[in-house]
């Protein structure tokens, strides 16, 4: 939900040049976004217990992408590149709930992402990306502390994760839980 709205927040559609505080916290917010979503896809038991219904929501999300893209006029959609597909998703009319559109089996979230890149894009540019980037960091932080120090010391053996050197840094602050390990 919150890696389909942080690219949708990326369509750059405005007039005036990005602020100081936009150019600093939209690399974060969607390098973490990417980051977050290698772990899910690659490294999956760097994340809690519920990976599983994530996987889930992410397998059910992208046959929904497909299904929407594939229902564009195919001649057309050979032209459409990632800010087109960006505005064909943000012109999608999300007053209807998604699961009245897509029916209660579906896990998928990409029409739940695009009502909340809808609201986030109604804040400010520097605001949007200080709240996404927020949340990122958050994430990666409850990832960090909630994935079991043995599985951390375990990748280590691969050269590591940067989810695992947050971890250590939370350690060595004493905001972790390192009696797992």
């Amino acid at each position: 939900l919150w890696h389909i709205a942080t690219d949708l927040c990326g369509l750059q559609d405005k007039r005036t040049a990005p602020t100081a505080d936009e150019e600093r916290l939209r690399p974060i917010g969607e390098t973490l976004s990417e980051y977050m979503l290698y772990l899910l896809i690659k490294q999956p038991d760097m994340l809690s217990a519920r990976t599983g219904i994530w996987l889930m929501q992410y397998r059910d999300t992208c046959e929904e992408a497909r299904r929407f893209f594939s229902s564009v006029d195919a001649a057309w959609i050979d032209d459409v590149d990632h800010d087109d597909a960006r505005r064909m998703l943000l012109s999608v009319n999300t007053s209807e709930k998604p699961p009245v559109v897509k029916g209660d089996d579906s896990k998928s979230v990409l029409f739940d992402a695009v009502i909340l890149a809808k609201a986030l894009r109604e804040l400010d540019e520097s605001l949007m990306w200080e709240v996404v980037s927020g949340v990122w960091t958050e994430m990666l932080l409850y990832a960090a502390r909630s994935c079991p120090g043995s599985t951390h010391v375990r990748h280590l053996n691969r050269g590591g994760e940067l989810i695992t050197i947050i971890w250590f840094l939370m350690e060595h602050m004493g905001l972790g839980n390192a009696h797992d390990v």
